[in-house]
Formats: structure tokens, sequence, C-alpha cells
């Protein structure tokens, strides 16, 4: 067993690029500490790795580690270098991806195309060796969490219903009406206080509105309740997408997340994490048609600068 990408990574730490014969180069290039006072993350000094299908000559750094490493001839080396490579392109070519250990992984595209998914997970940089990318919270988010939230209540009334004030009205009018007639004036007098004055225009009113239906003990007791209404749902119809756009690929979730919320800052709100076969790839869009993913993949790759985005097909 050779070993391959253990050995690549290990050349990473070393080298700015490591070329594999006959495959292509993997290049480091340094990107300085990034601290985003938005978001509220943290990512320390590290070394983006690429990948070049053009730099695929023998440049003999990658056969002589390995032969030292493996204690054998640069010529055995170099045949056992030779066999594996046809492997893997093999694999490659049936859709298979390539772990290149903590580096990322290759696969081919929709078109055929070699790409390399890099996993974000190592910083390939001695300086920052054992450094993470962390959240912390911003003085915004604090504030936020200091700050109560004040919910709205909301109290209704249920209004009367037009029977309910038209049966009290008669029931009112009906004992005015049977009131006995008292023998004098100062008894009269006294008795009437204990209601207040109504004009006459509106006496007589209210009793021809009495007059033309007639309200029963069982309607005054029993208000007549309106029934309830009740109204169907309809469930949303959810499609499924089959094809997606993949910016990144990593083995942990954590990472995924922060980069996908790069990805969400830059204002590409439909991105989001597909996890499958153990791994977490964040995808920048997703499509139900096979030829619509395409063009919008290699709109992507022209004109967002994503020229390592390559597309997913899911089941």
């Amino acid at each position: 067993m050779l070993h391959l990408e253990k050995h690549i990574n290990d050349l990473l730490y070393l080298y700015d690029c490591v070329i594999v014969p006959g495959l292509g180069g993997f290049v480091a290039n340094k990107q300085n500490a990034v601290l985003n006072e938005k978001t509220g993350v943290f990512s320390p000094p590290c070394r983006k790795i690429g990948f070049n299908k053009s730099l695929s000559h023998n440049d003999g750094l990658l056969i002589k580690h390995i032969a030292n490493a493996e204690g054998i001839s640069y010529e055995e080396c170099y045949n056992k270098l030779t066999k594996h490579i046809s492997i893997l392109k093999f694999q490659l070519g049936k859709g298979e991806s390539i772990e290149i250990g903590s580096a990322g992984e290759l696969k081919n595209d929709a078109m055929g195309n070699t790409l390399f998914i890099p996993s974000q997970e190592e910083s390939f940089s001695t300086d920052s060796f054992g450094l993470t990318t962390f959240h912390f919270n911003t003085l915004a988010q604090l504030k936020e969490q200091k700050e109560p939230t004040r919910r709205l209540v909301r109290r209704t009334l249920n209004a009367k219903s037009t029977r309910q004030i038209a049966a009290s009205a008669a029931l009112i009018i009906g004992f005015l009406l049977v009131t006995p007639d008292f023998g004098n004036q100062t008894q009269q007098s006294n008795f009437t206080g204990m209601f207040p004055k109504m004009e006459q225009t509106t006496i007589v009113e209210n009793v021809e509105v009495a007059e033309k239906r007639e309200v029963t003990n069982e309607e005054i007791t029993n208000p007549i309740e309106a029934e309830p209404v009740t109204i169907a749902e309809t469930a949303p119809v959810t499609v499924k997408n089959r094809y997606f756009i993949i910016a990144g690929s990593f083995k942990v979730e954590q990472p995924a997340r922060v980069f996908l919320g790069k990805l969400k800052h830059k204002g590409i709100q439909n991105a989001e994490i597909i996890s499958s076969n153990g791994r977490f790839r964040v995808s920048l869009e997703g499509f139900m048609d096979k030829q619509t993913a395409i063009d919008a993949l290699n709109n992507y790759r022209e004109t967002n600068g994503y020229r390592s985005a390559w597309l997913l097909s899911q089941k």
C-alpha cells in the first residue's frame, strides 16, 4: 500500500505544490486570519488547497518522498504509483469520489471533468497548527439576549347578536306593560323612579317591534349560539430537488455550517447542507431538471467565481 493521500498531506505542510504524475497538482495558497464582526466567526490563518489538472508532469518530489518513507527504490515506487493512478482514474470514471486525506476529495462532475472539493478541516500551516474556526457572540447579539421580549396580547369581545338584543328589549317592555295601577300619584311616581326615563316615541317604536315577533321564554333563557365553521387546510406540496450544485464538502457538520453562513452572507439564500454518505456537502442551489442544473453550474463557474463547484445527483 502506498498510502498516497497520507504522503500528499504531509508534503502540503512543507511545499506550496505537490504534483501527482498523470493526475494533477495540489497547490497551497496562503490566507490570512479573518474576523467577521457581523456573524461573529473567527477563522485562523491557513493555506487553501486547490487542484490544477494541467500540472501532471513528474517533478520527482512525490515519488522520492514515498520511496524514502516506504523503503523502496525510486524505480519500484514509480511503477507502483503509475498503477495506482490508473486505478484512481478508473474509479473517477465510474462516478466514485476519492478521498485525499484531510485535504478534500476528487470527483468527476456530470460533464466528466475532474474536480477537487476542499474539506477546509485542516489549515496545512505550521503557523496556526491546532487552531480551528470558532464563533463568538457579538455585542449586538449580547444586547438582544439581555433585552426582554415583549408580546402583544389581543383580547376580543364577542358582540351580542341582534336576536339577543331584541329579546332583552322585549322583556323590559313587557315588564313595563304589566305594571299595576297604583292608587295615588305619589306611589306611582316612587315606583316609576326605579326605572330610567324613556321618551314616549321610543316606547311606541319598541312596542311595534315586539308585536311583529313573539319571543319565547326558551329563546330568552337559551340564546342561539352560532355554529363554529371549520376551514379545511390544504397541505403544501413539497417538490424535492434531485440535482445540487456543490461548493464545499466536509467530514463534520460544524465547518459546513460555517461555510453555509458565509454563503448566506454573500446573498446566496438558496444554499443548504446535503448530508449523505458520511459527508456534509454545502449546496449553492438545487434543481429538478438536469439540464437546468448544468446551465446554472456553468453560470456559477463563469460569473460567480465558483470554479471548483460540481454537480451532485441524488435519487
